[in-house]
């Protein structure tokens, strides 16, 4: 009886007229531009209450699976389809910390939108004209940043199972290469590629398929997935061949940033191959010019022999621009010091820094109590005035008693700890927080 009234309802006259597109769209408006209905963020700012909004969308989806029972194609096709406009254009950086609750999420409403729109085009009732109207309307969405900025919902693969069901393969590969050029200058035209190319395989066109990566090789994430394949089908030299293309165009800076990913694919290649002197070679150069140095400085010193090591390292650290900075107190060079037990260069290198220097002292100091335990007290000594004179508050003074032991542990260092904590007694004795932090020492 409830369910005959309430279909009773929903197919009146009155509310055979509901736009539910309006309804969707006003549910957002309304609740950003009411101070009411919106809440203080972490950003002590006002943003949109999405927790109102989507137990609000709830109720709307509910319909629309409802409607699709009853056979009503246009109000479900109406929800569905502004619930994906309406996401897409009201999406807001707030929900990438939101969506990580699992009570609800953008893309669960994508994705519950979505599975409607692909129920309602394999229904019977449902016309070619609406089926059409939809994928229109969808290559619209899909042209809405957010869904490809947020990856929160594949709105092109939604278009691409439309398509094959309405359409024949030709139409929607057609579809595929009027998006392939839109979209020419995204930095995600490589899914776009996939898509056409296993669509190509799944109609045995395989040369066509060839065709296409060949067209599209300049992309990084293309060219990765033709050498893997070569590596899997143990074609080396034409792995290594494309590897080769792909570090002369990051030289050219067509796609600066790719020439590690290269050289470190070409160097899995020589291991497995055991091809020792190119193994040497492009751990080098990966040394030279990338990021992880201290893998690659541990593998050359497995493969190089000990009698030609330390001239070998030497020439490679000289060719070897490294940072003037400690990154959170660390440091490959300076690591590289520690492990070939290098005090002079170490201390010279601590010596040198201007940035972070009491972090860098806290991680590399202790290596050198026995040789320089007097030269880094005056260099602790002098840093820690000068970061007590420029930092005031609680955190700052809690680091300062985070140092203090560190200096502890060189020689001399117990007096060098009673000096400093006595002349900031008499220095910063109107700082209570200070005296309070530095009362056990």
């Amino acid at each position: 009886a409830l369910l005959k009234r309430f279909i009773f309802k929903e197919s009146s006259s009155t509310s055979k007229g509901k736009d539910y597109r309006t309804e969707i769209q006003k549910l957002f408006n309304s609740s950003g531009d009411s101070k009411k209905s919106r809440y203080q963020n972490r950003y002590n700012d006002y943003s949109r209450d999405w927790e109102t909004v989507f137990n609000r969308m709830d109720v709307f989806l509910k319909k629309a699976d409802f409607f699709l029972s009853l056979g009503d194609m246009d109000s479900t096709i109406a929800i569905a389809l502004q619930t994906l406009r309406s996401i897409g254009e009201n999406y807001e950086d707030e929900l990438l910390y939101i969506d990580e609750d699992d009570d609800f999420g953008t893309s669960l409403y994508c994705e519950h939108a979505g599975g409607l729109l692909m129920k309602v085009v394999g229904h019977s009732k449902t016309t070619q004209k609406q089926k059409t109207d939809i994928l229109q309307e969808l290559r619209q969405i899909a042209e809405i940043s957010t869904y490809r900025n947020y990856g929160i919902y594949d709105i092109d693969e939604l278009m691409m199972q439309i398509n094959l069901s309405i359409q024949s393969t030709e139409k929607a590969l057609e579809l595929i290469d009027g998006l392939l050029e839109a979209r020419k200058d995204t930095y995600d035209l490589y899914q776009l590629v996939l898509r056409k190319v296993n669509l190509l395989l799944e109609q045995n066109e395989e040369q066509k398929a060839n065709e296409t990566i060949r067209q599209y090789l300049y992309l990084t994430e293309i060219r990765e997935m033709e050498v893997e394949k070569l590596i899997v089908r143990c074609q080396y030299d034409e792995a290594i061949r494309l590897l080769d293309e792909g570090i002369e165009m990051a030289k050219e800076e067509t796609y600066p940033g790719t020439d590690s990913k290269w050289l470190e694919i070409k160097l899995k290649i020589y291991e497995m191959t055991n091809r020792t002197s190119e193994v040497i070679d492009t751990c080098r150069l990966l040394f030279v010019t990338g990021r992880d140095k201290l893998t690659y400085y541990n593998k050359l010193k497995t493969l190089i022999l000990k009698e030609q090591w330390k001239s070998f390292l030497d020439a490679m650290m000289k060719e070897t621009e490294f940072t003037n900075y400690f990154s959170f107190g660390e440091s490959a060079e300076a690591d590289i010091y520690v492990k070939e037990q290098d005090n002079e260069r170490l201390f010279t290198l601590l010596s040198s820094t201007r940035y972070d220097q009491l972090d860098a002292l806290m991680r590399y100091a202790h290596y050198l109590k026995d040789t320089h335990s007097e030269q880094l007290i005056a260099m602790y000594t002098s840093s820690l005035n000068d970061y007590a004179e420029r930092k005031m508050g609680r955190r700052n003074y809690e680091f300062i008693a985070q140092v203090l032991p560190c200096i502890h542990k060189l020689k001399g260092g117990q007096t060098a700890v009673k000096n400093i904590v006595a002349e900031f007694r008499i220095k910063y004795k109107r700082r209570p927080a200070m005296m309070e932090v530095l009362k056990d020492f």
